[in-house]
């Protein structure tokens, strides 16, 4: 990208830690809604068209975010919950048992329970990409933060998946 976007995605990015940090009234969801729009503004600059927003805002991350914020990693719980919501539940055990081992842990980071979608798909080969995709960082963020304040003021919810 050019020097001026990433720049310019460097104030966003500056503007949004003050607000998650308070400054001037704000809160993670006002952080929230400027680095998503930013992330919105940016990949449609990158792959211009209508009705493309969510494959384009988890393109943008695959392609151009930091390796370490595993934007492709899926999210194990939210997997199991939907195999299980779905009645597949053989296919939501396999993965329980192999990736949910410690069922003590009080706090959990993505590497405690999410994995890339190759080791996912290595116990569970009959997972279509699709699948497991729906169930990514990056989606999840569209979705679940990016759509939800955009959309609801306020971000999704996935409780009903997770049986909540």
């Amino acid at each position: 990208m050019e020097t001026w976007r990433t720049e310019w995605f460097h104030k966003k990015n500056e503007l949004a830690l003050s607000l998650a940090a308070g400054q001037c009234g704000g809160s993670y969801g006002e952080a929230a809604i400027i680095l998503c729009t930013a992330l919105t503004a940016l990949a449609a600059e990158v792959w211009p068209g209508e009705r493309i927003d969510r494959f384009r805002f988890v393109q943008l991350l695959k392609e151009f975010a930091p390796s370490h914020l595993n934007t492709t990693w899926i999210s194990i719980p939210l997997l199991v919950g939907y195999l299980r919501t779905n009645g597949r539940n053989a296919e939501s055990e396999v993965i329980r048992r192999t990736f949910l081992k410690d069922p003590q842990i009080v706090i959990i980071t993505g590497e405690d329970v999410d994995k890339p979608e190759t080791e996912i798909l290595a116990v569970c080969p009959k997972l279509s990409l699709k699948e497991l995709r729906e169930h990514g960082y990056a989606n999840l963020l569209y979705k679940e933060v990016r759509s939800g304040y955009a959309h609801e003021y306020r971000p999704g919810t996935r409780e009903q998946i997770l049986g909540r």
